[in-house]
């Protein structure tokens, strides 16, 4: 195999293998709102909703994971950005490689 052959080889892997994982991650947002009167934060999830938004209250003991949750989400993404523009950077030929590869 050429190096070339690897390279898109291996794109095609790290963005089959990214997609997954952001497959995986929560598909909502998180959202803060701070109590005035005493000062607390207050976190909930929150989905699109046919008008407007939902948003569900996070307990004080699952904040910690879902925010974690969140943020891996965001460097999932982020990842992915950064594949995606390695990929806009590839020939044509090579970019066909990489979506035959990505698609099996």
């Amino acid at each position: 195999m050429t190096k070339q052959q690897i390279n898109t080889t291996y794109l095609a892997s790290e963005i089959f293998r990214v997609e997954r994982a952001l497959a995986s991650c929560p598909d909502y947002c998180l959202s803060r709102k701070r109590n005035k009167k005493n000062g607390r934060d207050y976190w909930y999830r929150q989905y699109p909703a046919s008008q407007g938004r939902k948003q569900v209250y996070i307990k004080k003991k699952d904040v910690a994971a879902e925010r974690a949750a969140v943020a891996r989400k965001k460097e999932l993404k982020k990842r992915l950005r950064d594949l995606k523009a390695q990929y806009k950077a590839l020939s044509f030929a090579q970019r066909k490689d990489v979506r035959y590869l990505t698609s099996c």
